[in-house]
């Protein structure tokens, strides 16, 4: 009992004052400091647990007690230096934007597990069989085997609290909490991002807050639902680490944020890929590289110089030092089985989910240029884009399977969401080009549908290149449809009389 009040304690301490700690000369946002917050709670527990790992420390409520009590004092005392953070009053329309998010995010648990938190139905048996024993094992040994430990850990620490308050099925409880709080930041992220591209007044007058509250619940219900109604966890956090990463970036480069908190977060995030889930950071790192350097190149005009190679060793050389330590500190585990040539169960389309979304994006991306040239979001998109049609030829060449391959939808499906707001934003008072952008969705969906592409792609392919092109869900993307029968699935598995 003990050692979960003195983790919550000294978490509570190490949270208020990270909270109070001036970190910008502007008032800040309150909820997606909040967000931004609980991820850096997360990545910097991983950090502490990256190196008792090294040192052979064991992992739990006591140790990570200790190192949160510890940087809660380094705070304190850095305040006492910079001052108190003062934040903005948040308006009425963000609050009922976020309380539709979480509106929708609280259903969809109660329909699939209820509140109870007593069953762990999953599409996948590796919800249960790999995730959720991965962190039971951390709970209950303290140490890690798997190097992709950062869901597993947070997830672990749940576990033991519960087990020190006797609540009943602790494990199995905690790990459900989890599922729950992953999710909801996942509509807290996303929401937040969204409203970092959304200009005009936060006025109760104003649209851009409901609609982002709808683009972020449309965002939700796709794959990110998915990811968790099957119990991958670990992906749900990599995707809220993604989104944490463009929110910080974005702050950057606006100015919103002193630069030691900007460098300190993205040190913390950085790392918090490589034991979250190591495949995306060829995605996002080259992407974020470029970012820096467009917009360095942009403010002082030039191409290459000292500063520039200083300011993107600030931001990535400690991440690659210790993500490549964690990396091959488990040689055994790097060398079983046959890494990304593996395949999986996995949810599989091959474009028909985005079909609908092609002109809005277009025309999101269209607006981002003009304003924006070296946004992250556009290097994101553009390198993302590239390096999936390089992951197709080497699929062919049976480098890389399609189990791997679907996991990059994700990051286009954040992507193009993103696009799709601003598009709405741009066209909200020009009644009639959004009309003909709505019409060009249901053209693009039934020409797709009926020019016998998709036909050709199943012959020609192999049997996983096969398309979902029924026609008879009319024009919403595939996946909600797909979701909608899993959550049926799963309510008639939890929900037993």
């Amino acid at each position: 009992m003990f050692s979960a009040i003195f983790y919550i304690v000294s978490t509570a301490w190490l949270l208020f004052h990270a909270w109070s700690l001036k970190k910008s000369d502007e008032k800040m946002e309150p909820i997606r400091f909040a967000y931004l917050l609980i991820m850096f709670l997360m990545g910097e527990q991983a950090i502490f647990a990256f190196l008792f790992h090294l040192i052979h420390v064991s992992t739990g409520l006591v140790s990570i007690g200790v190192t949160n009590l510890l940087l809660g004092a380094g705070l304190y005392f850095a305040k006492r230096k910079l001052g108190k953070q003062e934040y903005k009053k948040p308006q009425v329309a963000e609050l009922v934007g976020l309380f539709l998010v979480f509106a929708v995010a609280l259903l969809m648990v109660n329909k699939i597990w209820g509140f109870s938190l007593r069953h762990m139905a999953f599409g996948s048996e590796d919800g249960v069989k790999v995730h959720f024993m991965l962190a039971e094992f951390l709970a209950e040994n303290g140490f890690y085997e798997n190097i992709q430990y950062f869901e597993a850990l947070n997830d672990s620490l749940w576990m033991n609290i519960f087990v020190k308050f006797h609540v009943y099925m602790a494990h199995d409880r905690a790990h459900m909490l989890t599922q729950i709080i992953n999710l909801l930041l996942t509509g807290m992220g996303f929401y937040e991002l969204v409203r970092m591209y959304q200009k005009g007044a936060f006025d109760v007058k104003k649209t851009g807050n409901i609609l982002a509250a709808i683009v972020t619940v449309f965002y939700m219900l796709g794959y990110p639902l998915y990811a968790s109604m099957f119990g991958f966890a670990y992906f749900v956090q990599i995707m809220n680490i993604l989104v944490a990463i463009l929110i910080v970036y974005n702050q950057m480069r606006d100015g919103e944020t002193n630069k030691w908190f900007s460098y300190a977060m993205l040190n913390i995030l950085l790392f918090g890929m490589f034991p979250c889930y190591s495949f995306f950071i060829p995605f996002l790192f080259p992407a974020l590289f470029l970012a820096v350097w467009a917009e360095y190149k942009e403010t002082t005009g030039n191409v290459f110089d000292l500063n520039l190679v200083k300011k993107e060793a600030q931001i990535f050389l400690l991440p690659c030092v210790f993500g490549l330590i964690n990396s091959f500190s488990n040689m055994k585990e790097l060398g079983d089985g046959g890494g990304i040539t593996n395949e999986g169960g996995c949810y599989f389309d091959l474009y028909s989910n985005f079909l609908r979304l092609v002109p809005f994006v277009v025309i999101g991306l269209v607006v981002l240029w003009k304003k924006r040239k070296s946004d992250i979001l556009m290097t994101t998109f553009v390198w993302t884009l590239l390096l999936f049609g390089g992951l197709f030829v080497l699929n062919h060449m049976h480098k890389i399977s399609l189990y791997y391959i679907s996991k990059v939808y994700n990051i286009l499906w954040l992507c193009c969401f993103l696009f799709v707001f601003l598009a709405f934003m741009e066209l909200r008072e020009k009644m009639p080009v959004l009309v003909v952008g709505l019409v060009l969705m249901f053209v693009f969906s039934i020409a797709g549908h009926s020019s016998g592409i998709p036909e050709k792609i199943a012959a020609e392919n192999p049997p996983g290149y096969v398309t979902i092109y029924d026609n008879e869900h009319g024009i919403y993307p595939n996946i909600y449809w797909f979701n909608e029968a899993w959550v049926e699935i799963l309510h008639n598995q939890t929900h037993v009389q």
